[in-house]
């Protein structure tokens, strides 16, 4: 005898009811070619059933679900309805012929790898109402521009990772972070941040090897390998900066010199790893700066430079640095013969 639970036959299975009926009760229904659930005053879009290259979604849709349209091979494009707020994790997870979506003024949340490995999606605008980018929301996808408002409060880890055309980003005031492998990986010529970022996250701007960056002095932290392959025509770091993370610039193109805070105590394995063109190393204090001298060859060839306020150092003769009254860097070496002459 064969035994039922709920109506589901056991042993041969039951197809979803979506693909029988156009109504699966009180929560699957079916409007076209679109499943949808409807709660509270929100109607959901669960999954897409149809075959069109260009998807308009009616205004009636407040959230597209998790997975709606994953792995889609057919949709170009993709109007969001007015009143959509929320597109859910991996909604267009690997929608591998998505080229364009047109958001409207009321989206406020992108889930995790909502436009994952959407390898042709080159065009969004990402509206002032968002306020969440999820992790790795649009990671290996084809976008070339992005402009994150300021309402935008989170920007996952790796959001863009892997966006090979990606040249220029702006990134709001309500970011004070960049998160672990936001934009490794990437092709920024530009990166404008407007916030008071504190923290530059592990991997976040790694291997971005056209991008002269300048690290904002709000910064508190630079995490392991955050500017690896960056090129800076000499390295300032800001005096807010405290800690530094192993690999943080390594594989780079510091040219001359780099100063390093007062602020900051160690020097990790790999910091400095492969600046081939690293020659002097300004640094504020004798006695505090603890090196691992594990790939950082170069650092620990140069010559270094020890602070002094204004010069005076006569007492003791080595390498000595400070700042001209145009904020220059002055050297001053003093020798044993300067000292007794």
């Amino acid at each position: 005898m064969k035994k039922f639970i709920k109506g589901a036959l056991i042993g041969i299975g039951v197809l979803p009811c979506v693909l029988l009926t156009t109504s699966c009760g009180d929560k699957y229904k079916k409007d076209g070619d679109f499943v949808y659930t409807e709660a509270d005053n929100k109607k959901t879009l669960v999954s897409y059933k149809g075959d069109d290259t260009s998807v308009i979604i009616p205004d009636d849709y407040t959230e597209i679900a998790k997975n709606a349209f994953k792995e889609n091979t057919s949709i170009v494009s993709v109007v969001l309805g007015e009143n959509v707020t929320t597109i859910g994790d991996e909604a267009f997870y690997k929608c591998s012929a998505l080229t364009t979506v047109t958001t409207n003024e009321k989206l406020k949340e992108i889930g995790n790898s909502a436009f994952y490995y959407c390898e042709e999606l080159a065009k969004i605008e990402l509206p002032n109402s968002l306020t969440s980018i999820g992790n790795r929301a649009f990671s290996y996808s084809d976008i070339n521009t992005v402009n994150i408002a300021d309402s935008v409060t989170n920007l996952g880890e790796y959001a863009f990772e892997h966006c090979d055309k990606l040249t220029a980003v702006s990134v709001g005031t309500g970011i004070t972070e960049l998160k672990t492998g936001v934009f490794t990986n990437c092709n920024l010529s530009t990166l404008e941040l407007n916030g008071e970022i504190t923290v530059l996250g592990d991997y976040s701007l790694t291997m971005n090897k056209s991008l002269n960056f300048e690290i904002p002095d709000t910064v508190k932290e630079i995490g392991a390998y955050a500017l690896a392959g960056l090129k800076f025509d000499g390295l300032v770091i800001p005096n807010s900066v405290e800690k530094i993370g192993e690999g943080a610039f390594s594989d780079g193109d510091i040219k001359g010199y780099v100063l390093i805070p007062s602020r900051v105590n160690s020097i990790e394995a790999n910091t400095f790893d492969k600046n081939f063109n690293l020659s002097k190393v300004y640094l504020y204090s004798k006695n505090q700066l603890d090196v691992d001298t594990a790939n950082n060859y170069y650092f620990m060839e140069a010559t270094w430079y020890y602070h002094t306020n204004n010069g005076s150092a006569e007492t003791a003769a080595g390498n000595w640095w400070y700042f001209g009254t145009d904020g220059s860097i002055v050297e001053k070496v003093i020798t044993l013969q300067d000292l007794y002459s």
